[in-house]
């Protein structure tokens, strides 16, 4: 009986010379990763220009507000897609709130 084939480390031949990636053989699929398996979600519609806008307010509990929404939405789409259109460029100007609290949540939502 042979044992079964590898499916980690460097590939072997059978004269005992070790293949480089690139000499493998052509059957062989590429490893892939549980994240690429999981599907991503397109949060983008969600994340309306109102609730952008809402981050910049000059009331704090507005700001609060939008926040909690935008980590509502995180929370419940689990993995998305990197298009997020102007929501990093407003969550970095909360990085430097007056509100502690906010600054908080923001990098919470961050991660």
């Amino acid at each position: 009986e042979t044992p079964p084939a590898p499916i980690r480390g460097p590939n072997v031949r059978s004269d005992n010379c070790v293949e480089h990636e690139e000499g493998g053989d052509d059957n062989e699929a590429a490893p892939m990763s549980l994240a690429d398996l999981m599907p991503k979600l397109d949060i983008s519609p969600q994340l309306k220009s109102d609730l952008i806008k809402e981050l910049g307010d000059k009331n704090w509990k507005i700001r609060g507000e939008s926040l909690q929404k935008i980590q509502e939405i995180i929370s419940q789409a689990k993995f998305i897609q990197p298009s997020l259109g102007d929501l990093p460029s407003a969550l970095k100007g909360r990085l430097a709130d007056s509100n502690k609290n906010l600054v908080v949540t923001s990098l919470n939502i961050i991660g």
